[in-house]
């Protein structure tokens, strides 16, 4: 029992970590790519601009789009105390999965009795509820073949770190 209630918390743990770090990763790489496509547009209007005076034209209104474009649609902007909260999580899942980690190693090799097991799975329980409704409420929606990837990392992680010496 104990046992089972461990092994769901490690692999909760292992899904939202990787859940919120790969979301980060995904909107910071969304921002440099943005980013730099303004830039290169910038550069290509300005190098244009010696050849024909309208180039400068087109090249303002296409950034000018590119930046409302970007103001209005929160896939290509997110504010930044929002990425550094799912870095926040990351590092909290990371820090928790270890602990779960351990208490599971303990529990196997019997250094903690069944009950000093459910003490401190109920403690590690208590300090992650509040940060899996900051996750829900920052991660909208995870698309299937995300959702594919993130069981595909997970199960190889079990695989590698709980069963790789059977």
């Amino acid at each position: 029992m104990v046992r089972d209630q461990i092994w769901e918390e490690l692999k909760k743990a292992k899904t939202y970590g990787l859940c919120a770090l790969d979301k980060c990763d995904k909107l910071r790489k969304y921002q440099r790519c943005f980013s730099r496509i303004i830039l290169f547009i910038s550069i290509v209007g300005a190098l244009l601009c010696i050849f024909k005076s309208y180039f400068g034209v087109y090249v303002t209104i296409i950034i000018a789009v590119a930046s409302v474009v970007k103001e209005f649609f929160q896939n290509f902007r997110h504010p930044e105390f929002e990425l550094e909260s799912l870095d926040a999580l990351a590092r909290f899942y990371d820090s928790h999965l270890n602990k779960l980690e351990r208490l599971w190693n303990q529990y196997e090799n019997k250094t903690k009795s069944e009950d000093q097991c459910v003490e401190r799975l109920a403690k590690l329980k208590k300090d992650s509820v509040e940060k899996d409704v900051r996750l829900n409420k920052l991660i909208h929606h995870i698309r299937k073949g995300e959702q594919q990837k993130l069981d595909t990392k997970i199960k190889e992680y079990l695989e590698r770190n709980f069963f790789g010496n059977e």
